[in-house]
């Protein structure tokens, strides 16, 4: 299932993000974006999406299919939600997480400034 199949579900607040994100070329982040699943659905709509794994594999084989489908506003960055700070990636009007919410220990691990 694709984020364009989910788009239609979902809460307003998330939907309208998405959309001035759209509509203004604003950046967003992909929180244990892996391969990109989210990443790729999102990139045709926004300035850049900045993906960031933990695994370097993931980030790789994210790479490797943006270079294949001539995709090429996604920055992938090997890191976790807990040094988002640390990462210097300015302010983004949207985070999305997909499957990897399981990953993070409490839901505290997402600084403040990044989670609103």
């Amino acid at each position: 299932m694709s984020f364009s199949d989910l788009s239609g579900a979902g809460d307003a607040q998330g939907r309208t993000a998405l959309g001035h994100a759209a509509a203004g070329g604003h950046d967003l982040d992909d929180l244990g974006a892996g391969p990109g699943i989210i990443a790729f659905d999102l990139a045709p709509f926004v300035g850049e999406v900045i993906a960031v794994d933990p695994e370097k594999g993931m980030l790789e084989e994210g790479r490797r299919m943006a270079a294949a489908h001539n995709v090429t506003n996604i920055e992938w960055r090997e890191s976790d939600s807990t040094t988002l700070p640390a990462m210097d990636i300015g302010p983004v009007l949207l985070t999305v997480m997909g499957a990897a919410y399981h990953c993070n220990s409490t839901s505290s691990s997402i600084p403040a400034e990044q989670s609103s």
